[in-house]
């Protein structure tokens, strides 16, 4: 019995090393995405999505504005960010960065950058509206789906199953969600309104299953990164994809690679994406008829840009905007997707 499961074990591992092969061969050749562009023909069939339709397009509504300038593009978290009124405006909102501690420089956290780059991505785009529907992915203990109550969107949260085991990981250090109360906070909303708008379910975000209707938005917060290696990553992305309404947007955050285009992360606990991931990210989209926003690399000229965080994190006086993962400086993006 034990060598039969022995068996199973070095073939899987030997399938998924001949996938990550593939992708390390494709990604960064637009000339040459054979082995990625059957990965997401395959999803694109699976999870039954593509361009939009003909019949679609009376009622498509594109989040896209010529005429108004967005804050928010695709891009790269650095220090000037905190000091943006948008920034202060959902800093103080869901309550963690008073205007005191912004203005006397606080120690800055990157996962706020995240919470506050999501929102304000969402709020620019009219997704923060009445009738709005969004749907939370891996959202542990984050104040978003109180947030967006707030604002009118219904929301559905989803989170890891308490009986898987990766949740108790996440779980130790207060990054889970078991129960729709986990994610009520009382400064934030009221307890009638955030329970009439706000839906929690147990869902693996790899296998997006038992999902009632479309959503105007999506969006998920540094989780993309855990799912094994680059290309689950992907696949999660296209997945998130199908279950937008045609004008609907994505809003994801991740890691990003900010001292290497070549080497990184591929696989294990957290992945870290590259430049040349990311454009071919945004290839592969435009080829179902999904895009990225506009992408913006630069990763910022502050010291506090070029000085990074190491282990043990928060103890070495430095900012944690910018941080040492194995060997890589890396920091968050956020990617914005429009269906």
């Amino acid at each position: 019995m034990n060598s039969l499961i022995s068996v199973k074990k070095l073939i899987k591992k030997g399938l998924y090393i001949g996938r990550l092969i593939s992708l390390r061969l494709t990604v960064g050749n637009p000339r040459n995405l054979s082995a990625v562009d059957q990965y997401i023909s395959r999803l694109t069939k699976k999870y039954s999505f593509d361009r939009v339709k003909d019949s679609d397009v009376l009622s498509f509504s594109s989040p896209i504005s010529v005429s108004e300038e967005h804050h928010i593009d695709s891009m790269v978290c650095r220090h000037e960010h905190f000091q943006t009124p948008w920034f202060q405006r959902w800093s103080e909102e869901m309550g963690l960065y008073g205007c005191d501690e912004l203005t006397l420089g606080a120690k800055f956290h990157r996962k706020a950058w995240e919470w506050c780059a999501i929102a304000q991505a969402l709020a620019e785009r009219g997704m923060l509206d009445p009738n709005k529907r969004g749907l939370g992915f891996a959202v542990g203990t984050e104040p978003l789906p109180a947030l967006f109550a707030k604002y009118g969107a219904s929301v559905l949260a989803t989170d890891l199953d308490v009986r898987d085991r990766r949740s108790k990981a996440w779980a130790a250090t207060n990054q889970h969600a078991n129960s729709l109360e986990k994610l009520y906070f009382q400064h934030i909303v009221p307890k009638a309104t955030f329970e009439d708008r706000v839906d929690f379910q147990f869902m693996d975000m790899r296998f997006p299953r038992d999902i009632d209707g479309k959503f105007d938005f999506i969006w998920s917060s540094c989780a993309l990164e855990h799912l094994g290696n680059l290309m689950e990553g992907f696949g999660f992305i296209f997945k998130a994809c199908s279950l937008l309404k045609p004008g609907g947007i994505c809003v994801h955050t991740t890691e990003y690679n900010i001292t290497s285009n070549s080497s990184t992360i591929e696989c294990g606990p957290s992945v870290i994406y590259r430049r040349q991931d990311i454009e071919n990210l945004d290839l592969l989209l435009r080829k179902s008829g999904l895009c990225l926003e506009k992408l913006d690399f630069w990763a910022g000229g502050d010291l506090h840009d070029r000085l990074y965080d190491t282990e043990p994190y928060y103890q070495s006086g430095k900012q944690h905007i910018k941080l040492s993962l194995d060997g890589y400086v890396t920091t968050s993006m956020v990617l914005i997707i429009y269906a």
